[in-house]
C-alpha cells in the first residue's frame, strides 16, 4: 500500500494484516478514530470517495492504492457544518438542474444529458451527506 494519511497524519499500517480498502477503513475505525469522531471524508488515490464509491471499492486490495486520506470529525461540527452549507447545496442543484432542462428546452439532448448526469451526481453527493449526518440528529431528537 502507498501512503496512508488520517486527519493529515501519515500512518504506517505496514505490519497490520491488512489486505482491502475495506479493512483499512475498519482498521482506522477500531485504531484511529478520536473519541466521538466518525469518518467525514475519504480520499482514494486522489479522487473523493461517495459513500456508494467506499461499498464498491471495499474489495480494492491495498496494493493499487497509491493514497489513501482519511479525515474524521465529530457528528456535531459536520451537523454545524450542513446547516451552514445547505442553502448554497439546493441553489446549487437548482442550477445544475436549471442548465439540463435549459438545454432540453433548446433541443440540444446530448448537453441536456451531460447536465443532467452532473446534477443526478451532485443530487447524491448531497444525499450522502445528509445520510452522513442523519444519525446525528436521530440521537439529538432521542435526548429530548
Amino acid at each position: 500500500m502507498g501512503d496512508l494519511f488520517i486527519n493529515g497524519n501519515s500512518v504506517d499500517i505496514s505490519n497490520q494484516s491488512i489486505a482491502t480498502f475495506k479493512d483499512v477503513i475498519e482498521w482506522t475505525k477500531k485504531q484511529h478514530l478520536p473519541n466521538g469522531h466518525i469518518i467525514s471524508n475519504i480520499v482514494l488515490n486522489r479522487a473523493e470517495v461517495s459513500l456508494e464509491q467506499e461499498n464498491e471499492q471495499a474489495g480494492l486490495p491495498v496494493e493499487q492504492i497509491d493514497e489513501l486520506m482519511i479525515f474524521t470529525n465529530s457528528p456535531n461540527n459536520i451537523a454545524i457544518e450542513a446547516i451552514r452549507n445547505t442553502s448554497n447545496q439546493i441553489y446549487s442543484l437548482k442550477e445544475y438542474f436549471g442548465k439540463s432542462a435549459d438545454f432540453f428546452r433548446m433541443g440540444d439532448i446530448s448537453q441536456a444529458y451531460t447536465a443532467y448526469i452532473e446534477a443526478i451526481n451532485e443530487l447524491s453527493k448531497f444525499i450522502d451527506f445528509l445520510n452522513l449526518i442523519s444519525p446525528y440528529f436521530a440521537s439529538m431528537e432521542q435526548l429530548q
